[in-house]
C-alpha cells in the first residue's frame, strides 16, 4: 500500500485506486471466497466484499493484449502472453519510452527468455540489476547488427549525434556540397 504518496500528494481515499496483480490465473474456489467477479474488461475482476470492493484483481494471463496491458502482461506466467506483451510494447510503445525504461524492458525481456522453457525464475533482481542486464543484451545485440540496421528507426538528429562536422558531410559530392553552402549562407543572411 502507498499510504505516504497518497498522504504526500494529499489524495483522498476517492482518489487513489489500488489493484492486485496476479500472474496467474486465481482458482475458482479463491475469487468464491473474497467475492471476486469478472467484470465486461477481460482479466478484471470486481469483489462485492466491502473490505475488498475498492482492490481490483487482475489476472495478468487473461488480460487483453491492449497496449496499455502490455506493462503488467510482461509479468505474466505464461511465455505466450508474455511474448505477445513484449511484442505489443516494441510495436506500439517502444518510441513513446525513455531510453532508461526501453532499456529496463530489453534487460527483462532477456531475462524472460534466456531462462529455458518451464523453468520458473526463482532468484530477486532489482529494477537496477535489470536495466544492467538490458545494458548488456542491448550492447550484444548491437554488435550483430550492420551500420543500416543499427541506424533504422532513429530520425536524422539521432543519426548525427557525436558526429563532427566533416564526418556528417562526408560522401557528399562537390555539387551537394554546393547546394547545402547556398542554403546555408541564404539563412544566415535573413538572420541579420
Amino acid at each position: 500500500m502507498f499510504l505516504p504518496d497518497r498522504e504526500h500528494h494529499k489524495l483522498s481515499n476517492e482518489q487513489v485506486q489500488s489493484f492486485l496483480l496476479s500472474a496467474r490465473k486465481p482458482q475458482n474456489s479463491t475469487l468464491k471466497k473474497l467475492g471476486y467477479k469478472k467484470t465486461e474488461h477481460a482479466g478484471v475482476y470486481r469483489s462485492h466484499f466491502r473490505i475488498l470492493k475498492k482492490v481490483v484483481l487482475l489476472s495478468l494471463n487473461e488480460l487483453s493484449d491492449e497496449p496499455h496491458n502490455a506493462y503488467v502482461k510482461c509479468f505474466a506466467s505464461h511465455r505466450q502472453e508474455k511474448e505477445k506483451a513484449f511484442n505489443v510494447l516494441e510495436n506500439h510503445a517502444y518510441n513513446s519510452l525513455t531510453s532508461n525504461l526501453q532499456t529496463f524492458i530489453n534487460g527483462l525481456k532477456g531475462l524472460w527468455f534466456t531462462l529455458p522453457k518451464g523453468e520458473d525464475m526463482n532468484i530477486e533482481l532489482t529494477p537496477e540489476q535489470i536495466t544492467a542486464w538490458g545494458e548488456k543484451w542491448g550492447k550484444s545485440y548491437l554488435a550483430h547488427l550492420n551500420p543500416e540496421e543499427r541506424l533504422a528507426g532513429l530520425n536524422p538528429e539521432q543519426r548525427l549525434v557525436g558526429l563532427k562536422p566533416e564526418d556528417r558531410l562526408a560522401g557528399l559530392n562537390p555539387e551537394q556540397l554546393d547546394v547545402l553552402l547556398d542554403s546555408y549562407l541564404k539563412q544566415r543572411e535573413q538572420q541579420h
